[in-house]
């Protein structure tokens, strides 16, 4: 059996750069090992999960997005020259190419990010649903401004394909620090009317 790595001749892309390890089972861009899974597999979980315990669930698989999914997205920044413009290119092909579905991403001057995403696998995978699933969308998008901003990054899924009437994903992507002010001036405006 040959032990050889198979890696794809797509250069400049993810695929370009992964993988496939045969004899190990494995595909790996670098040191970072991928898994191919069905995306109703994946939500499934959560959808199964009794309801009370469906939030914390969802919120831990944001942070650990964040968490490992940002090692990568470090990863593409520093590739890039440390280009943030740059890195949100590579993130929006990147994640098209991982079956994340259609990202089209709007950086306004470094006070916030726009992404809206077409085909979710994570809301196509959950199924209906009343309020936002896409909580690994969250904690991709939150690892990513914190390396655009340079500061924490705060995330809010505005609307998500898996809720009724809708058929995308919208993100804003803000400092943490400047949601928190907004926060602050809105309940100044509600204790003052």
């Amino acid at each position: 059996m040959n032990d050889t790595p198979h890696r794809r001749p797509d250069a400049g892309t993810l695929i370009g750069r992964m993988e496939w390890v045969a004899p190990r089972g494995a595909i790996m861009d670098g040191d970072r090992r991928y898994l191919m899974l069905r995306a109703d597999v994946l939500m499934g979980i959560f959808r199964e999960m009794p309801a009370e315990l469906r939030g914390p669930a969802m919120e831990a698989f944001a942070a650990s997005v964040g968490k490992h999914g940002g090692r990568s997205a470090k990863a593409y920044l520093e590739a890039g020259g440390n280009r943030p413009q740059e890195l949100l290119e590579t993130i929006a092909r990147y994640s098209r190419e991982l079956g994340w579905g259609c990202w089209r991403v709007i950086a306004h001057d470094g006070e916030a990010i726009e992404v809206t995403v077409e085909n979710s696998p994570f809301a196509e995978g959950f199924g209906p649903a009343p309020d936002p699933v896409c909580h690994a969308i969250v904690g991709m998008l939150q690892a990513v401004g914190t390396l655009v901003f340079g500061q924490p990054a705060s995330v809010v899924e505005a609307c998500c394909a898996a809720q009724q009437g809708v058929d995308r994903c919208i993100f804003r992507v803000v400092p943490a620090a400047a949601r928190v002010d907004a926060d602050a001036s809105r309940a100044e405006e509600r204790r003052a009317s």
